[in-house]
């Protein structure tokens, strides 16, 4: 039976360490309430018992009780807001470690700049490191939940030479070398190399849509699944004359383990992943929304889908466009966003593509206040096939609990999809592409 929903602000981090911080802040000053509450109350029972013609009157021994009780839990609440303050700290200190392992690569400098904050925090309390070094290491121990627990071995029972739960080890293992060689997580300051693979493109369809989107699963159903396009371009004209787009990019199209005229293939995959050079999907992309009209400092968010969902942490990292809000659905891939992207992840645990090829992701956040990734374990089947997890239908299902969802950060979202719903007009432009 599939897991439950699990939101998260990053791998490890369970919500954002300033709104934790500011519930410690808030939690300290109510602690000092009531203790200053409780103090009042002591000397109003003190200058009572001075007065013996009011005593007649008034419940003393109550009022010593009222006193300790609100001491109690003045107590109570200091000691809840001193702990909700150092669970901060430590969440703030396992995202500037994750971030400043992505800044290492690419721009260490900015990494070098990190290391002050993180002492700061580390000599602030003698428990925050050691608090992070255990919120780190029950990620490492759950990320790759759920791919342990394969039907396919109990067929093949133990082969011989092969070992208990050959295809299990195998997916956990390859989560495990994504990581090792950190090809999972796109650090910061990432470009593609080499010259853009030739591709050509075509619209096939160009059409006017009755209204945006208004929920994640909405969202994801734009994606051109299933049809003859790849990539589908939706440029929004708002009220004050501007524009805006949103593009949908879809998966891979084909499994076929060489190059071929599918420019979603398993060739472009490779490329993007192993080599992060310039695969022909990914310059598709760049071709569809240059002849749909965006043009450079454009806002363009993206929401894409397995492949398309590499194609777009890319972009969302390093394209001529203003990316905003960036939605993935069992991505390979995890980028490295800046303050002001809001990066919101679809991911299943027992997915080998959406869960092992990232190598769980980064145990800290990255993006905007707001981000969040929405975890769940989506197979479970007495039957399923390993790659149940990464089907498209079951990342629909996952963004459909998703929007069910009390979070904060998710109803932080609806206000993004209430700003496009207040377009004027909206084109839908589907492109299809193939290698030449």
């Amino acid at each position: 039976m599939a897991g439950e929903l699990d939101i998260t602000s990053g791998g490890a981090i369970a919500v954002d360490s300033d709104a934790l911080r500011e519930v410690g802040r808030r939690l300290g000053a109510l602690g000092r309430q009531l203790a200053d509450a409780g103090e009042q109350v002591r000397r109003a029972y003190h200058a009572l018992v001075q007065a013996p013609s009011l005593q007649p009157h008034v419940d003393l021994p109550g009022m010593w009780h009222c006193a300790d009780q609100l001491e109690r839990l003045a107590a109570e609440t200091a000691d809840d807001a001193a702990g909700t303050t150092l669970m901060a700290d430590v969440f703030e200190y396992v995202e500037l470690r994750a971030e400043q392992q992505a800044l290492a690569i690419g721009m260490p400098e900015e990494a070098a700049a990190l290391q002050m904050r993180i002492d700061t925090l580390a000599e602030s309390d003698p428990r925050v490191q050691d608090m992070a070094a255990m919120l780190v290491a029950g990620w490492a121990e759950a990320r790759f939940a759920g791919m342990d627990d394969q039907f396919l071995d109990d067929i093949l029972g133990q082969p011989a030479g092969v070992g208990a739960d050959p295809v299990a080890h195998t997916l956990v293992s390859a989560g495990g070398v994504a990581t090792f060689f950190g090809l999972g997580v796109i650090p910061y300051g990432t470009t593609l190399a080499g010259p853009a693979a030739p591709v050509k493109i075509a619209p096939v369809r160009t059409a006017s849509a009755a209204a945006a989107p208004k929920s994640l699963e909405e969202s994801l159903r734009r994606i051109p699944y299933g049809a003859t396009g790849q990539v589908r371009v939706e440029k929004y004209t708002m009220v004050d004359g501007s524009r805006r787009f949103v593009t949908y990019i879809d998966g891979t199209r084909t499994l076929v383990p060489l190059t071929t005229d599918e420019p979603w293939d398993m060739g472009s995959n490779w490329d993007l992943y192993m080599h992060r050079e310039q695969a022909a999907s990914h310059h598709a992309t760049v071709l569809a929304l240059e002849a749909a009209g965006a043009r450079p400092g454009d806002v363009v968010d993206l929401v894409s889908y397995s492949q398309g969902a590499a194609i777009g942490s890319h972009l969302a990292m390093d394209s001529p466009y203003e990316v905003r809000v960036n939605i993935t659905a069992g991505s390979p891939v995890e980028p490295s966003l800046t303050d002001d992207q809001v990066l919101v992840q679809l991911r299943h645990t027992d997915d080998p593509v959406g869960g092992g090829l990232t190598g769980g992701g980064s145990y800290g956040g990255t993006g905007a206040p707001g981000s969040f990734t929405a975890w769940r374990e989506a197979g479970g089947g007495p039957f399923d096939h390993p790659f149940v997890p990464h089907h498209y239908d079951e990342y629909l299902e996952t963004a459909r609990q998703v929007d069910a969802s009390a979070d904060p950060r998710v109803r932080q979202l609806d206000e993004y999809f209430d700003e496009l719903g207040q377009a004027v007009d909206i084109q839908v432009m589907d492109f299809a592409a193939e290698r030449p």
